[in-house]
């Protein structure tokens, strides 16, 4: 299943991923630091039916993705910025965190 999310993320996700614009450092700054503007986005972009179906994507991601894929997914999205695995895997994790996957 995680190939397949690899492959095709859900569109909650997407919109997620989409939130590393070139404004984003303005969302750190308001956020008070990069973590917390990275777990505040699925409440600020997303409504409460895609965070609810977007929790069991992020748990198999992590569960089964390895950091470098994560990465992977991440360049192919629409974000405007380019992260190291270990960020990209962070970045999902605390999405899964703010979700309560």
């Amino acid at each position: 299943m995680a190939s397949n999310i690899l492959r095709d993320p859900p569109a909650a996700l997407r919109t997620l991923m989409a939130g590393f614009h070139q404004d984003f450092v303005y969302d750190v700054e308001r956020a008070g630091s990069f973590d917390a503007a990275i777990a505040h986005m699925p409440a600020e972009w997303l409504d409460p039916e895609d965070q609810e179906g977007l929790r069991p994507v992020l748990r198999t991601l992590l569960d089964r993705a390895s950091p470098s894929e994560l990465r992977g997914l991440l360049r192919r999205s629409d974000a405007g910025y380019v992260f190291k695995a270990a960020a990209a895997r962070r970045i999902f994790e605390l999405w899964a965190e703010a979700l309560g996957a």
